[in-house]
């Protein structure tokens, strides 16, 4: 996990102390999580990637037999 440093006036500072204390967690969750939530308003879901787009390098990568979801052989007892 990557280290950040910031300054944070004292007011601010004792508001984090307060809502942590509050929910039993650590003032670096508390802020983890308020980042993680302004960052999900903040980015438009369209410019996101999708699965496809981060793992097309290893789409083909796995041997394998190519017709797996339609071969009835492949799966003889699935479910059972």
């Amino acid at each position: 996990m990557a280290v950040v440093t910031l300054k944070v006036p004292d007011i601010l500072d004792r508001q984090l102390r307060y809502v942590a204390e509050k929910r039993g967690a650590s003032k670096s969750a508390v802020i983890r999580l308020a980042v993680e939530r302004f960052l999900r308003q903040d980015i438009d879901t369209e410019d996101l990637p999708s699965a496809y787009d981060l793992l097309k390098a290893e789409v083909g990568s796995v041997k394998g037999p190519v017709d797996l979801s339609c071969n009835p052989h492949h799966l003889a007892g699935y479910g059972k």
